[in-house]
């Protein structure tokens, strides 16, 4: 009761090198390699694939730049003196640590010209463990814990849906040549989830997609268990009616329960469980090794090292049975991110990467879905495959604020030497 709480905050300098110092103690107290009962506690990999993280996010752009001029305390939110390239080398050799460790590698990184690529990435993510696990929560049956499998299984297969694919995301991934889908190319907007990478097959739940079988419930209207996120025009009593799909928020089972885009989420989900009545216990993957050979890229190409940022993620694409790439620059930068976010979609990245890119007003905007249209024919038959458009689902638009979390109010009522982040009341 007599501790003085009124203490003014560090700078940003002093709160990275704070944690980066822990993460070296921890590194030199903690195993290789965990097992029995402390199996899937933290290791030395796991400390130091933290301290990777952390210093490429102290060197990105929010945090070396003058995004908010004006601010009284820019001490509080970036470096505001130093070598900005000794950040960029710091990051690289903290991602080379980890690396060098030689404890981790990819899961199936080189896949064979008969492999299933796609089955390849789906097992990585549903394994309870791969040989690029670096640091995981495992999850027990009587305590899912972040809901993650009922929250993402479409409701006509007993789910929630609150999980879905915005179709910028699903646009964003390649086609199976390296390309990129466009929907103003008119082989691409006729069968739009045709030729596209692996990955997307592994990750996406799209039209026509094969899951696996419907609960007994649905199974009468739906034999094969494939993904029904579309309107069937149909002639019946002479008059057009429409026949929604199972997955659809105008289905016959919890439509309430429905998405708005037209996509679901392949990722992280155990199809051997019901996810009506049953917890999966897929792990949640903080740290894995795909992160850090792409936190290694990303600090090359900042350095103007092309060819090793190059190496480092044409092995990612390897695994994901996509050709190399080739750029070099600001193009070469741009792949990077491209290439960052497909792999670790829905990992808790984006929102992060986002922010210390800079990069809100380009990637908050209107969001899109898709239109699904079984056509009724001039004979009056159904088309038998759909008329598949995009559309605006909903609005979206970006606050400059929210480059920063406020500090609560609670916490500024109880200390007048905090400095409030900006733009914050």
């Amino acid at each position: 009761l007599t501790d003085d709480f009124k203490v003014a905050r560090n700078t940003y300098a002093e709160c990275i090198k704070f944690i980066t110092d822990e993460c070296d103690k921890a590194a030199e107290l903690l195993p290789v390699v965990q097992s029995g009962v402390n199996d899937g506690r933290a290791t030395k990999g796991a400390a130091l694939a933290l301290k990777a993280r952390m210093l490429l996010f102290a060197a990105s752009d929010l945090y070396n730049t003058e995004v908010f001029p004006g601010y009284a305390h820019p001490e509080f939110l970036r470096y505001t003196d130093g070598n900005r390239e000794s950040r960029w080398q710091a990051a690289k050799d903290a991602a080379k640590a980890v690396i060098d460790m030689n404890q981790y590698q990819l899961y199936k990184a080189n896949p064979g010209s008969g492999d299933d690529v796609s089955q390849n990435i789906i097992e990585l993510f549903t394994l309870k463990k791969t040989e690029e696990d670096i640091f995981v929560k495992y999850i027990g049956p009587l305590a899912d814990t972040r809901g993650y499998g009922r929250y993402t299984t479409p409701n006509g297969y007993g789910g929630v849906s609150t999980i879905t694919l915005i179709g910028e995301l699903v646009d964003d991934y390649e086609m199976s040549d390296g390309s990129n889908f466009s929907w103003n190319n008119p082989v691409h907007a006729a069968e739009p989830y045709k030729n596209r990478e692996p990955r997307f097959y592994a990750n996406v739940l799209y039209e026509g997609a094969k899951l696996k079988p419907r609960p007994a419930n649905a199974v009468g209207y739906d034999p094969v268990g494939v993904i029904q996120a579309g309107v069937w025009q149909k002639w019946e009593n002479n008059a057009m009616v429409e026949v929604w799909g199972l997955d659809t928020r105008k289905g016959v089972f919890a439509p309430h329960n429905g998405g708005y885009t037209g996509y679901y989420s392949r990722k992280m989900l155990d199809i051997t469980v019901n996810q009506a009545f049953d917890p999966q216990t897929v792990p949640w993957r903080y740290f894995r090794y795909a992160e850090v050979l792409l936190n290694y890229a990303e600090a090359c190409i900042e350095l103007g090292q092309d060819e090793e940022a190059r190496t480092y993620i044409n092995m990612i694409r390897a695994r994901a049975g996509q050709p190399p790439i080739t750029e070099s620059g600001t193009a070469l930068r741009d792949r990077y991110r491209h290439e960052r976010r497909i792999e670790m979609s829905l990992e808790d990245h984006r929102f992060y990467d986002v922010r210390r890119w800079v990069i809100g007003p380009e990637a908050y905007h209107p969001i899109h879905g898709v239109n699904i249209v079984y056509k009724l024919l001039p004979d009056r038959t159904t088309a038998t495959e759909p008329t598949i458009t995009p559309f605006v689902v909903g609005d979206r638009k970006w606050v400059k604020a929210s480059y920063y979390f406020p500090i609560p109010r609670t916490e500024m009522e109880k200390n007048d030497l905090l400095a409030q982040n900006p733009d914050y009341n």
